[in-house]
């Protein structure tokens, strides 16, 4: 497991064909040099982006800041915490009610912010992250 903190975002952009995979290859190169912490993603299925999702499953913490996720977070074994911000459920798909469902139950913490906004969606009892506090002295 590495020590490494990402944030998972959806883009949109990387559902294109070519388009995507240049960026996940982008990505991917930036990733190993250790120049980025910011991750996006598309909700279609690519071999690229498996690629990606398999250099940060491993990693210590990721914050996921999507909830169009779901599914795909199952197969990741760091600290999943769900900072989605606020949205409105009511226009909700199915599929999108869904997927945010899902992101809930595979992500084990929620920020405060998250839980403020999803209040009536998110159990009360459901643990919240606490940032680890670092002693500079």
């Amino acid at each position: 497991m590495t020590n490494r903190i990402f944030y998972l975002n959806h883009a949109g952009i990387f559902s294109i064909p070519f388009l995507g995979s240049v960026l996940y290859l982008l990505q991917m190169y930036l990733i190993k040099k250790d120049l980025i912490t910011r991750i996006y993603m598309s909700r279609k299925k690519q071999k690229l982006q498996e690629k990606n999702i398999r250099m940060i499953k491993n990693s210590k913490i990721v914050f996921v800041q999507s909830s169009k996720f779901g599914l795909m977070l199952k197969n990741f074994n760091g600290h999943l915490v769900f900072d989605v911000p606020a949205i409105d459920v009511q226009p909700l798909t199915k599929q999108e009610l869904y997927d945010l469902m899902w992101t809930g139950v595979f992500c084990r913490t929620i920020t405060k912010r998250s839980k403020i906004a999803f209040k009536t969606f998110v159990p009360a009892d459901f643990e919240e992250y606490k940032v680890p506090h670092i002693n500079i002295l």
